[in-house]
């Protein structure tokens, strides 16, 4: 069986897509922190694949402020499929979701640390969250 990143070249290229803070002001004790991690597609072309990859940061009670960080990750055909390849023969989100850590190209790790940075940048202490994609519990 085919699959996609079969048809994918080496070449790759990503950077920050969006950081979004909101301060808040609501500081009460007692508060759950948890955070949410997401991969999709965001376009795809003549010769790559653009995915993005998110952490949301949420805590419960709404409280304090709102964080979310996303890189971009573009993954470009081989040259012998520019072009030319048929996007349509492939489920795209399931080809992503079953590996997660080829099409993320682990940027989670790098996300962790701008989250850490960002949350310890007010002279909090940082909020460290793990270095790779978890899943949501099923």
């Amino acid at each position: 069986m085919e699959r996609l990143k079969d048809f994918l070249s080496e070449k790759t290229n990503s950077d920050i897509y969006n950081i979004y803070y909101k301060y808040i002001g609501l500081l009460k004790k007692d508060i759950k922190i948890s955070y949410i991690d997401t991969i999709k597609e965001l376009n795809h072309d003549n010769e790559k694949l653009t995915i993005i990859v998110t952490r949301e940061l949420k805590f419960t009670p709404k409280n304090f402020f709102s964080l979310a960080v996303s890189y971009y990750v573009e993954h470009f055909l081989k040259d012998e499929y520019i072009g030319i390849f048929d996007w349509e023969k492939f489920d795209l989100s399931k080809e992503i979701n079953d590996d997660i850590k080829y099409y993320s190209l682990n940027k989670m790790s790098r996300i962790s640390l701008l989250i850490s940075q960002i949350t310890s940048s007010f002279g909090y202490n940082p909020i460290v969250t793990p270095p790779m994609f978890i899943l949501p519990k099923k």
